[in-house]
């Protein structure tokens, strides 16, 4: 039922939807684009080969959310809890994540090109094979995470900490790396 009133609301030219309940529901197969859906509780839902480009989700929840092949690109995510989401085939390119918990995702081929990321927490989480190119994760926390194949080309990481992060195969040529503590808990200045 929500999938229809929303898509229908949409249609009409509705694009405030602050404060809606997603939760535990399946959203699909829709453009969703410049929209506002700050403070929206998507509380385990799945979202699948939905666009929501230019949208805001200022201080929503996706708490324990399966996010398949979905577009976020110029979106923005301040404040936005991640935690213990899935992400497969997302593209964030240009999006605003900052001051989020991303804490416990799984994040699987996806496009964090040019986003600012500053002071988000993404401690315990696993990515493979994304694209953090020309990122601004200045102050994130990625303690005990898992970097597979990524690549972080030109991104800033100024006062990230990368404390027993493990690093493989993982492009960190011309990062911005001032203030970094490293996997091994050492400073990098």
């Amino acid at each position: 039922m929500l999938n229809l009133d929303l898509f229908h609301r949409y249609s009409i030219g509705n694009r405030d939807f602050r404060d809606i309940n997603c939760s535990e529901k399946q959203i699909s197969g829709q453009d969703l684009s410049n929209s506002d859906f700050s403070n929206a509780d998507f509380t385990k839902t799945i979202l699948s080969k939905v666009t929501f480009n230019s949208t805001n989700f200022t201080h929503s929840i996706f708490y324990s959310s399966n996010i398949y092949e979905v577009a976020f690109m110029y979106s923005n995510f301040t404040e936005v809890n991640f935690y213990k989401s899935k992400f497969m085939q997302i593209n964030f390119s240009n999006a605003t994540l900052e001051r989020s918990n991303a804490n416990e995702i799984i994040a699987t081929q996806c496009d964090f090109r040019n986003v600012i990321m500053n002071g988000t927490t993404l401690v315990k989480s696993a990515f493979g094979s994304c694209n953090f190119t020309g990122a601004n994760l200045s102050n994130c926390d990625f303690r005990g995470s898992q970097l597979a194949y990524c690549d972080f080309e030109g991104a800033n990481l100024s006062g990230a900490n990368l404390t027993g992060v493990i690093l493989d195969n993982t492009n960190l040529n011309a990062a911005i790396m001032r203030q970094v503590t490293m996997p091994d808990g050492r400073l990098h200045n």
